[in-house]
């Protein structure tokens, strides 16, 4: 994954990235021999990268049935990542994100890599007819302290996300397409960068085509219903008075519209034999349709 390969070695990013991982997958045993994380196995093989770097081979990751588990020295390593904490001589859980870790703004970019690798989830939403109803970028954390920290965060870069708790899990969450490719681009998700804005990009045009097709269909339709309405007044003032009460011009135009009645306005144009416009024309014909509305009373 092109976002865990830009995650940098130096100590500060790499603290930044193991502290996240911890926070946001961990299970830690209350004697701290050892712990238990469910994450993907990229991001755990980058974990052990990072963590064989900083700890020469005092702490091992290793894979049972079911999850990753850290053993080792791993006082040191949940004190270094902010993790846990020393309160009133004892230990506890620190919640939240530790300020100290994301002193540099590379350093909140490679926590904010992390999320995403561990809690984030982005989706196409289509309705049931498979067509596109927009975008979503979500993280799921089930401590509220790190979503709050993790939206202020998101918030230093200008990406605003809404916040949603529910059955303890707090989701922070945008629809907003331009906020999802700031984000992309921030850490440094290139390859999802490019492909959401060709997605974008086939959506604005597929957006396009079906304005037009629709415009296309209802000038169609107005088209159809006023050449029928034109058509059934000159057929009623034929039968019933004859074209007799019609100028001569109007009697022009009116067997005109009734040897062509599937031609719109712009193609009787074209057969009229004098120099008209297409305004002109409709003029023409919706004075016939007055003559017959006032017949009809």
């Amino acid at each position: 994954m092109e976002v865990l390969k830009s995650i940098p070695f130096n100590y500060c990013c790499g603290m930044s990235f193991v502290s996240a991982v911890l926070k946001l997958t961990s299970t830690i045993q209350n004697d701290l021999s050892k712990i238990y994380l469910s994450c993907s196995d990229d991001v755990a093989e980058r974990l052990k990268q990072i963590i064989d770097s900083f700890y020469n081979q005092k702490i091992t990751i290793a894979k049972d049935e079911k999850n990753y588990v850290i053993t080792g020295d791993l006082a040191s390593l949940l004190f270094d990542s902010a993790v846990i904490e020393k309160v009133e001589n004892e230990i506890a859980i620190k919640y939240g994100v530790d300020e100290m870790l994301l002193d540099s703004e590379c350093c909140k970019k490679t926590f904010l890599k992390a999320v995403y690798v561990c809690v984030g989830k982005f989706y196409h939403n289509v309705d049931e007819s498979q067509n596109s109803t927009g975008y979503n970028l979500e993280f799921n954390f089930k401590d509220y302290a790190i979503a709050d920290d993790v939206k202020a965060l998101l918030g230093y870069f200008e990406l605003q996300f809404k916040m949603n708790s529910r059955k303890n899990i707090t989701t922070l969450y945008t629809k907003n397409s331009e906020t999802i490719n700031n984000f992309f681009v921030l850490i440094d998700a290139v390859s999802c960068s490019l492909e959401f804005q060709n997605n974008l990009t086939f959506r604005e045009i597929k957006n396009s085509v079906n304005r037009q097709n629709n415009c296309y269909e209802y000038n169609l339709d107005k088209t159809i219903s006023a050449s029928v309405k034109q058509i059934h007044a000159i057929q009623y003032i034929e039968k019933n008075y004859g074209m007799d009460i019609l100028d001569d011009d109007l009697v022009e135009v009116a067997l005109l519209r009734l040897a062509n009645c599937d031609l719109t306005l712009n193609e009787l144009v074209k057969l009229y034999g004098k120099k008209i416009t297409r305004s002109g024309l409709k003029y023409k014909l919706d004075k016939i349709v007055k003559i017959y509305e006032k017949l009809k009373k």
